[in-house]
């Protein structure tokens, strides 16, 4: 076994611990050493997907430069797009979706990359109303979007004029 392919106790590689961190340069290294791109952790997680669900944006580039799939699920059906857009990673969502991400992507709970990255809204918009004094009309606005994009069907959203579509 090369040493870039080593596993911790966790069955973690690396090259997962590298874009986890966000050192690009170590990634760039790895990759040229061999490592595997698809390694998963025993969780099953993919060093993609972790650098995507971390906002690192030049890993997530070396990692689709250097082959790893765009759509690689883990074992929860996550993907990098479904894991950036649950954390808020709007920079890295987009990158993901020029890569040619399949944006209809659903994880086992049937959740869309739109529907996460609305929950991760509502999650800021919380924070930020707590931290300090915030709009209320934008507050309820988020908690609409969210709720208009986390129904399965779309009912409320063309009764409010809001254009359909999914993600």
């Amino acid at each position: 076994m090369q040493a870039c392919e080593t596993r911790l106790q966790d069955g973690s590689t690396p090259l997962y611990h590298a874009c986890l961190l966000g050192h690009v340069d170590i990634v760039h290294h790895l990759v040229r050493a061999g490592a595997n791109v698809r390694a998963p952790t025993l969780g099953l997680s993919r060093p993609l997907l972790i650098a995507a669900a971390n906002g690192h944006v030049p890993c997530v580039h070396a990692m689709l430069k250097a082959g790893a799939p765009v759509d690689d699920e883990d074992k929860y059906g996550a993907c990098a797009l479904l894991a950036a857009a649950a954390h808020g990673q709007h920079g890295v969502v987009k990158d993901l979706l020029e890569a040619n991400a399949d944006p209809q992507m659903r994880d086992k709970e049937g959740r869309s990359a739109l529907c996460l990255a609305a929950k991760a809204a509502l999650k800021q918009a919380i924070s930020l109303r707590s931290a300090q004094a915030g709009s209320a009309a934008h507050f309820r606005c988020v908690v609409v979007v969210v709720f208009i994009t986390c129904t399965k069907d779309d009912v409320f959203g063309r009764h409010l004029g809001i254009p359909r579509f999914r993600i």
